[in-house]
């Protein structure tokens, strides 16, 4: 006569509960992230003053003819407008070079440009300061990767005043 092995049940116990509630919180972190930071209003206005240094002659012709007042900007990591450009110029580089006498004097580069400009961005202000689009930290001498619909270029923030700061 065979004896009947006992069923062993399967009993619900701690790493049970620890796997639930990692998938709880994973999926609450995605819903958090999805609907809440990026929703972030960007409800802060800045002026920067910008500059893309050292480009050559020809760069900063299609840069001044393809950048206008009120085109747009697009941050490089996003693909989202960052703002818009409302002044643009450009100018020679300059370098310092040693004259004859051992003094250091500056001349005009021979073949590179710089073009200047002041834009509008838009982002929030955090405990830091300013974050461009919620995200990228804008400070004096920053580099921000933006687009426009032709030409694509690293500016360095010059300077960065609040709109208000101007009257």
């Amino acid at each position: 006569m065979a004896k009947n092995k006992p069923v062993e049940k399967s009993r619900f116990n701690v790493f049970d509960i620890l796997i639930i509630l990692i998938v709880v919180a994973c999926i609450t972190a995605l819903i958090l992230r999805v609907y809440v930071f990026n929703g972030v209003a960007l409800n802060k206005k800045v002026e920067v003053s910008f500059s893309v240094n050292n480009v050559m002659q020809t760069t900063a012709d299609e840069m001044l003819k393809s950048i206008q007042n009120g085109t747009n900007l697009y941050l490089t990591s996003n693909n989202e407008i960052i703002g818009y450009v409302t002044d643009i110029r450009s100018e020679r580089s300059t370098v310092f070079v040693e004259d004859e006498n051992g003094n250091q004097v500056e001349v005009y580069h021979p073949t590179n440009w710089n073009v200047m400009g002041t834009a509008v961005l838009y982002g929030t202000e955090g405990d830091l300061g300013f974050y461009v689009n919620g995200t990228t930290r804008a400070e004096i001498n920053s580099v921000v990767y933006v687009y426009t619909t032709r030409v694509q270029f690293e500016m360095t923030l010059t300077s960065i005043s609040s709109p208000a700061d101007r009257n």
